[in-house]
């Protein structure tokens, strides 16, 4: 949407909420792109942004924040109660929930993750500096062993592709979690069902240490034309993968950056 729309849609939102026709309003804001949502909701004012909020249910709530700033999000999450949040949180992306608690107060914080049902898939993320790979990943990914064939690969794609956002690549690994191969899923299609993993993955794999700065992560899925870079361990366990979404505040941030360093800023 331009910003003539944005501009629009939010005038009418801010009516529904005059007339206390809540409902109305977030009809209108959920007909909108996921980041059109957020645009609008960050423009309206914290009274309103109160009244409307309870009125998102769970999967919706946690699409936006996904959307907003880290700022933003926070002052929206401060003021939930622990059960709600917690539920907010489960829906979430791994990383950007792990962002989330990791902003939160600690009583809070704690509080959430006591009542989380997806804590399992949170808690790894909370011990990486927010600039680093660990701190840009999802534990969110799709890794088969080598033994498996190709129609077994499609097969679990087709049963799990919604629960994540990484369908990109399918990663390999062996029993103790080493990372040791990557297909693509043009591989995959054009493979016979019956193909082993093992003969059409490539074991050439580009990925990330747990500890890599950000830029460096930014610079080599740039190099390689990568939409997600799996990340690794001291021991070479895969233990999460960067989506490009993830990686694109960075960019955008270092651009922003440099620009400034030109101008004497």
């Amino acid at each position: 949407m331009d910003q003539n729309q944005i501009d629009i849609t939010l005038g009418r939102v801010r009516a529904f909420i005059e007339q206390q026709r809540l409902e109305d309003g977030v009809q209108m804001l959920l007909e909108l792109h996921p980041a059109d949502q957020a645009e609008v909701f960050n423009q309206l004012d914290d009274g309103e942004q109160d009244l409307l909020l309870p009125h998102l249910d769970i999967r919706s709530t946690a699409a936006l924040f996904e959307e907003m700033e880290d700022q933003q999000v926070l002052d929206a999450a401060e003021d939930m109660d622990a059960s709600r949040l917690a539920d907010v949180l489960d829906q979430m992306d791994p990383d950007d929930a792990a962002d989330l608690l990791g902003d939160l107060p600690p009583e809070q914080a704690s509080e959430a993750l006591a009542q989380m049902e997806e804590a399992a898939d949170v808690l790894p993320l909370l011990g990486y500096p927010d600039e680093t790979a660990g701190g840009l990943m999802t534990t969110s990914y799709i890794a088969l062993r080598r033994q498996n064939t190709a129609g077994q690969a499609i097969d679990f794609l087709r049963k799990h592709s919604l629960d994540t956002d990484i369908p990109y690549y399918i990663y390999v690994i062996d029993r103790e979690k080493h990372l040791t191969g990557v297909v693509g899923l043009r591989e995959l299609v054009i493979s016979s069902p019956d193909t082993i993993i093992e003969n059409i993955m490539d074991r050439d794999v580009i990925f990330a240490n747990v500890g890599m700065d950000q830029e460096e992560v930014a610079r080599i899925m740039g190099k390689y034309g990568l939409a997600a870079l799996p990340v690794v361990d001291i021991q070479q366990h895969l233990v999460g993968v960067i989506t490009y979404d993830d990686i694109a505040d960075v960019i955008q941030e270092e651009v922003t950056e440099d620009f400034l360093h030109l101008g004497g800023i």
